[in-house]
């Protein structure tokens, strides 16, 4: 079974290939993946806002950092932006189950502010 979708894959990949060359001479083209785009500081600073608005969860802020730097793994990230992710991934971290969480609002607005400073915003 495992076998049967793994060559449904290789015919789809291979047929897509074949008519990225123009023919069925039988070779392959190379795949080319394109490498991840780190998000913006605008991005980043909506990121925070939107945990202090309550737009977006914590939950879902988490995810998406956690997500977001595991997809940029080998890719350059400017340093602002790379401790922003560092800071929004965990900011759904509990003191325990049903807890308050362990950084609170006015650390969030602390971390915004300090991400600000660190992009040369402000100082």
């Amino acid at each position: 079974m495992i076998l049967d979708a793994c060559e449904g894959l290789f015919r789809q990949v291979r047929a897509v290939s074949m008519s990225s060359t123009g023919g069925r001479d039988g070779r392959i083209a190379p795949v080319t993946t394109s490498q991840p785009i780190p998000p913006s500081p605008t991005n980043m600073e909506a990121r925070f806002a939107a945990v202090l608005s309550g737009s977006q969860s914590r939950d879902e802020v988490d995810r998406w950092a956690t997500r977001t730097m595991r997809d940029l793994e080998g890719v350059e990230v400017g340093e602002a932006v790379w401790w922003a992710l560092g800071v929004l991934a965990g900011i759904d971290l509990r003191h325990g189950p049903d807890e308050p969480y362990l950084h609170d609002d006015a650390q969030v607005r602390g971390w915004l502010t300090e991400f600000r400073e660190r992009r040369g915003i402000i100082s």
